[in-house]
Protein backbone atom coordinates (compact mmCIF):
# COMPACT_ATOMS: atom_id res chain seq x y z
CA UNK A 1 0.00 0.00 0.00
CA UNK A 2 1.29 3.44 -0.95
CA UNK A 3 0.66 6.38 1.38
CA UNK A 4 1.23 10.04 0.61
CA UNK A 5 1.81 12.62 3.31
CA UNK A 6 1.22 16.19 2.18
CA UNK A 7 3.28 18.46 4.39
CA UNK A 8 6.67 18.03 6.03
CA UNK A 9 6.08 19.85 9.30
CA UNK A 10 6.30 18.16 12.69
CA UNK A 11 3.13 16.09 12.21
CA UNK A 12 3.96 15.17 8.63
CA UNK A 13 7.42 13.91 9.60
CA UNK A 14 6.04 12.09 12.66
CA UNK A 15 3.54 10.21 10.49
CA UNK A 16 6.20 9.55 7.85
CA UNK A 17 8.44 7.82 10.40
CA UNK A 18 5.85 5.60 12.05
CA UNK A 19 3.88 4.70 8.92
CA UNK A 20 7.12 4.28 7.01
CA UNK A 21 7.94 1.25 9.12
CA UNK A 22 5.21 -0.72 7.33
CA UNK A 23 4.27 1.12 4.12
CA UNK A 24 5.80 2.83 1.12
CA UNK A 25 5.70 6.52 1.98
CA UNK A 26 6.04 9.62 -0.12
CA UNK A 27 6.25 13.02 1.57
CA UNK A 28 5.17 16.09 -0.39
CA UNK A 29 7.24 19.13 0.61
CA UNK A 30 7.06 22.81 -0.28
CA UNK A 31 10.72 23.07 -1.22
CA UNK A 32 12.80 20.86 -3.48
CA UNK A 33 15.75 21.17 -1.08
CA UNK A 34 13.70 19.56 1.68
CA UNK A 35 12.59 16.75 -0.61
CA UNK A 36 16.17 16.10 -1.70
CA UNK A 37 17.36 15.89 1.91
CA UNK A 38 14.60 13.41 2.82
CA UNK A 39 15.35 11.30 -0.24
CA UNK A 40 19.06 11.17 0.57
CA UNK A 41 18.95 10.71 4.35
CA UNK A 42 15.41 9.69 5.28
CA UNK A 43 13.37 11.06 8.17
CA UNK A 44 15.01 11.01 11.60
CA UNK A 45 12.89 10.60 14.73
CA UNK A 46 14.25 11.46 18.16
CA UNK A 47 12.36 9.73 20.97
CA UNK A 48 13.65 9.70 24.55
CA UNK A 49 17.35 8.85 24.11
CA UNK A 50 16.95 7.09 20.76
CA UNK A 51 17.49 8.39 17.24
CA UNK A 52 15.81 6.35 14.51
CA UNK A 53 15.95 6.83 10.73
CA UNK A 54 13.31 5.69 8.23
CA UNK A 55 13.86 5.71 4.47
CA UNK A 56 11.18 7.17 2.21
CA UNK A 57 10.53 9.07 -0.98
CA UNK A 58 9.90 12.80 -1.12
CA UNK A 59 9.04 15.35 -3.78
CA UNK A 60 8.05 18.98 -4.15
CA UNK A 61 5.86 18.15 -7.15
CA UNK A 62 2.15 17.87 -6.16
CA UNK A 63 1.32 14.66 -8.01
CA UNK A 64 -0.65 13.16 -5.10
CA UNK A 65 -0.75 9.76 -6.81
CA UNK A 66 -1.06 7.52 -3.74
CA UNK A 67 -4.30 5.75 -2.83
CA UNK A 68 -4.25 7.11 0.72
CA UNK A 69 -3.29 10.72 1.47
CA UNK A 70 -2.73 12.32 4.86
CA UNK A 71 -2.93 16.13 4.61
CA UNK A 72 -0.75 17.70 7.30
CA UNK A 73 -0.52 21.36 6.23
CA UNK A 74 -2.01 24.54 7.72
CA UNK A 75 -5.56 25.64 6.95
CA UNK A 76 -4.43 28.52 4.75
CA UNK A 77 -2.38 26.13 2.59
CA UNK A 78 -5.30 23.87 1.70
CA UNK A 79 -6.91 25.68 -1.23
CA UNK A 80 -4.38 24.77 -3.94
CA UNK A 81 -4.19 21.19 -2.65
CA UNK A 82 -7.98 20.79 -2.80
CA UNK A 83 -8.07 22.22 -6.33
CA UNK A 84 -5.62 19.52 -7.41
CA UNK A 85 -7.44 16.71 -5.60
CA UNK A 86 -10.77 17.67 -7.23
CA UNK A 87 -9.35 16.58 -10.58
CA UNK A 88 -8.03 13.23 -9.39
CA UNK A 89 -9.59 9.73 -9.28
CA UNK A 90 -11.20 8.52 -6.08
CA UNK A 91 -8.85 8.41 -3.09
CA UNK A 92 -8.95 8.14 0.68
CA UNK A 93 -8.05 11.52 2.15
CA UNK A 94 -7.40 12.20 5.84
CA UNK A 95 -7.37 15.82 7.00
CA UNK A 96 -5.23 16.58 10.09
CA UNK A 97 -5.83 20.35 10.40
CA UNK A 98 -6.53 22.52 13.42
CA UNK A 99 -9.82 24.38 13.58
CA UNK A 100 -12.83 23.70 11.35
CA UNK A 101 -12.00 25.77 8.27
CA UNK A 102 -11.37 22.70 6.13
CA UNK A 103 -15.05 21.70 6.39
CA UNK A 104 -15.86 24.18 3.62
CA UNK A 105 -13.81 22.11 1.15
CA UNK A 106 -15.60 18.81 1.75
CA UNK A 107 -18.45 19.34 -0.78
CA UNK A 108 -15.82 19.85 -3.51
CA UNK A 109 -14.27 16.47 -2.69
CA UNK A 110 -17.47 14.42 -2.53
CA UNK A 111 -16.17 11.71 -4.89
CA UNK A 112 -13.37 10.90 -2.45
CA UNK A 113 -13.56 9.05 0.86
CA UNK A 114 -12.92 11.67 3.51
CA UNK A 115 -11.73 11.33 7.08
CA UNK A 116 -10.76 13.87 9.71
CA UNK A 117 -8.04 13.21 12.25
CA UNK A 118 -7.05 14.68 15.59
CA UNK A 119 -3.41 14.17 16.56
CA UNK A 120 -2.79 14.20 20.31
CA UNK A 121 0.96 13.59 20.15
CA UNK A 122 3.63 16.10 21.03
CA UNK A 123 5.98 16.67 18.09
CA UNK A 124 8.71 19.22 17.50
CA UNK A 125 10.38 19.72 14.13
CA UNK A 126 14.13 20.16 14.52
CA UNK A 127 15.12 20.63 10.88
CA UNK A 128 13.99 19.63 7.37
CA UNK A 129 14.29 15.89 8.10
CA UNK A 130 14.25 15.59 11.90
CA UNK A 131 11.34 15.48 14.32
CA UNK A 132 11.34 14.97 18.08
CA UNK A 133 8.45 12.90 19.49
CA UNK A 134 7.98 14.87 22.70
CA UNK A 135 4.73 13.35 23.96
CA UNK A 136 2.96 10.07 23.24
CA UNK A 137 -0.76 10.36 22.61
CA UNK A 138 -3.25 8.92 20.14
CA UNK A 139 -4.57 9.85 16.69
CA UNK A 140 -8.38 9.86 16.57
CA UNK A 141 -10.06 9.40 13.20
CA UNK A 142 -13.66 9.72 12.07
CA UNK A 143 -15.24 9.21 8.63
CA UNK A 144 -16.93 12.17 6.96
CA UNK A 145 -18.38 10.03 4.18
CA UNK A 146 -17.57 6.81 2.38
CA UNK A 147 -16.33 3.44 3.53
CA UNK A 148 -12.67 2.74 3.18
CA UNK A 149 -9.93 0.21 3.72
CA UNK A 150 -8.12 2.93 5.70
CA UNK A 151 -8.32 0.60 8.71
CA UNK A 152 -5.53 -1.42 7.07
CA UNK A 153 -3.18 1.42 7.94
CA UNK A 154 -3.60 0.51 11.59
CA UNK A 155 -3.09 -3.25 11.38
CA UNK A 156 0.59 -2.88 12.29
CA UNK A 157 -0.04 -0.38 15.08
CA UNK A 158 2.97 0.84 17.03
CA UNK A 159 2.64 1.08 20.83
CA UNK A 160 3.85 4.69 20.64
CA UNK A 161 1.65 5.63 17.69
CA UNK A 162 -1.86 4.40 18.36
CA UNK A 163 -5.04 5.11 16.39
CA UNK A 164 -8.65 5.23 17.54
CA UNK A 165 -11.75 5.31 15.33
CA UNK A 166 -14.55 7.66 16.45
CA UNK A 167 -18.13 7.66 15.17
CA UNK A 168 -18.97 11.38 15.03
CA UNK A 169 -16.57 13.50 12.98
CA UNK A 170 -18.25 16.77 13.95
CA UNK A 171 -17.94 16.06 17.66
CA UNK A 172 -14.32 15.05 17.12
CA UNK A 173 -13.56 18.33 15.36
CA UNK A 174 -15.35 20.36 18.04
CA UNK A 175 -13.22 18.73 20.73
CA UNK A 176 -10.08 19.51 18.72
CA UNK A 177 -11.26 23.07 18.20
CA UNK A 178 -11.76 23.71 21.91
CA UNK A 179 -8.26 22.38 22.63
CA UNK A 180 -6.70 24.54 19.90
CA UNK A 181 -8.64 27.62 21.03
CA UNK A 182 -7.66 27.21 24.68
CA UNK A 183 -3.96 26.53 24.08
CA UNK A 184 -2.60 27.96 20.82
CA UNK A 185 -3.45 31.70 21.00
CA UNK A 186 -2.33 32.01 24.63
CA UNK A 187 1.02 30.35 23.99
CA UNK A 188 1.52 32.68 21.03
CA UNK A 189 0.76 35.77 23.13
CA UNK A 190 2.64 34.65 26.24
CA UNK A 191 5.57 33.23 24.22
CA UNK A 192 5.56 30.03 26.25
CA UNK A 193 5.53 26.28 25.72
CA UNK A 194 2.22 24.45 26.13
CA UNK A 195 3.18 23.13 29.56
CA UNK A 196 3.43 26.61 31.06
CA UNK A 197 -0.35 26.98 30.74
CA UNK A 198 -1.00 24.40 33.44
CA UNK A 199 2.14 25.07 35.52
CA UNK A 200 1.38 28.76 35.92
CA UNK A 201 -1.89 29.24 37.84
CA UNK A 202 -2.60 32.65 36.31
CA UNK A 203 -2.08 31.32 32.80
CA UNK A 204 -4.36 28.39 33.60
CA UNK A 205 -7.11 30.79 34.70
CA UNK A 206 -6.87 32.56 31.35
CA UNK A 207 -7.01 29.21 29.54
CA UNK A 208 -10.08 28.22 31.54
CA UNK A 209 -11.93 31.44 30.68
CA UNK A 210 -11.31 30.86 26.97
CA UNK A 211 -12.41 27.24 27.37
CA UNK A 212 -15.68 28.31 29.04
CA UNK A 213 -16.51 30.74 26.25
CA UNK A 214 -15.98 28.07 23.57
CA UNK A 215 -17.96 25.52 25.56
CA UNK A 216 -20.98 27.84 25.56
CA UNK A 217 -20.99 28.00 21.76
CA UNK A 218 -21.51 24.31 21.01
CA UNK A 219 -23.76 21.47 22.22
CA UNK A 220 -20.85 19.26 23.29
CA UNK A 221 -21.74 15.70 24.18
CA UNK A 222 -19.13 15.59 26.92
CA UNK A 223 -19.95 17.46 30.09
CA UNK A 224 -17.87 20.51 30.93
CA UNK A 225 -15.58 19.03 33.61
CA UNK A 226 -14.70 16.03 31.46
CA UNK A 227 -13.84 18.24 28.50
CA UNK A 228 -11.80 20.64 30.64
CA UNK A 229 -9.82 17.67 31.96
CA UNK A 230 -9.25 16.60 28.35
CA UNK A 231 -7.84 20.04 27.47
CA UNK A 232 -5.45 19.88 30.42
CA UNK A 233 -4.45 16.33 29.49
CA UNK A 234 -3.46 17.45 25.98
CA UNK A 235 -1.62 20.41 27.44
CA UNK A 236 0.42 18.06 29.65
CA UNK A 237 1.09 15.52 26.87
CA UNK A 238 2.47 18.31 24.70
CA UNK A 239 4.12 20.21 27.56
CA UNK A 240 7.48 20.59 25.79
CA UNK A 241 5.90 21.73 22.54
CA UNK A 242 5.74 25.21 21.17
CA UNK A 243 2.33 25.50 19.54
CA UNK A 244 2.20 25.93 15.77
CA UNK A 245 0.76 29.41 16.32
CA UNK A 246 3.71 30.48 18.46
CA UNK A 247 6.14 29.12 15.86
CA UNK A 248 4.30 30.98 13.11
CA UNK A 249 4.53 34.25 15.04
CA UNK A 250 8.23 33.76 15.76
CA UNK A 251 9.02 32.96 12.13
CA UNK A 252 6.85 35.67 10.62
CA UNK A 253 4.40 33.30 8.92
CA UNK A 254 0.59 33.62 8.72
CA UNK A 255 -1.18 32.02 11.69
CA UNK A 256 -4.33 29.93 11.83
CA UNK A 257 -6.05 32.45 14.10
CA UNK A 258 -8.89 32.98 11.61
CA UNK A 259 -9.51 29.24 11.20
CA UNK A 260 -9.48 28.64 14.96
CA UNK A 261 -10.76 31.77 16.71
CA UNK A 262 -12.27 33.68 13.79
CA UNK A 263 -14.80 30.92 13.19
CA UNK A 264 -15.77 31.03 16.87
CA UNK A 265 -16.33 34.78 16.81
CA UNK A 266 -18.63 34.39 13.81
CA UNK A 267 -20.66 31.77 15.67
CA UNK A 268 -20.81 33.91 18.82
CA UNK A 269 -22.08 36.87 16.80
CA UNK A 270 -24.85 34.76 15.25
CA UNK A 271 -25.82 33.47 18.69
CA UNK A 272 -25.53 36.97 20.23
CA UNK A 273 -23.18 35.65 22.93
CA UNK A 274 -20.47 37.86 24.43
CA UNK A 275 -16.99 36.29 24.24
CA UNK A 276 -14.53 38.93 25.52
CA UNK A 277 -11.57 36.58 26.02
CA UNK A 278 -11.88 35.08 22.54
CA UNK A 279 -12.22 38.57 21.06
CA UNK A 280 -9.10 39.74 22.87
CA UNK A 281 -6.86 36.84 21.83
CA UNK A 282 -8.11 37.07 18.25
CA UNK A 283 -7.14 40.69 17.76
CA UNK A 284 -3.99 40.39 19.89
CA UNK A 285 -2.64 37.54 17.76
CA UNK A 286 -3.71 39.32 14.56
CA UNK A 287 -1.77 42.36 15.78
CA UNK A 288 1.35 40.30 16.48
CA UNK A 289 1.16 38.88 12.97
CA UNK A 290 1.08 42.37 11.46
CA UNK A 291 4.11 43.34 13.51
CA UNK A 292 6.34 40.70 11.91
Amino acid sequence: MQIGIIGSGAIGLLFAHYLGKHFEIKVYTRRESGAQLLNERGVELIFNTESLTTSLKATAKPTYEEEILFIAVKQYQLKSIVQKLKEMPKKTIIFLQNGIGHLEFFPELSKHELFVGVVEHGALKIDERTVCHTGVGVTKLAAVHGESYVHKVFENEDEYFLFKIENDFQELLMEKLIVNAAINPLTALLRCKNGELFKNKDYQLLMEQIFKEVYCLFPFKKEETSLWNHVNSICKKTAENESSMLKDIKEGRPTEIDAIIGSLLEKAEKMKISVPYLTFVYYAVKGLGQGN
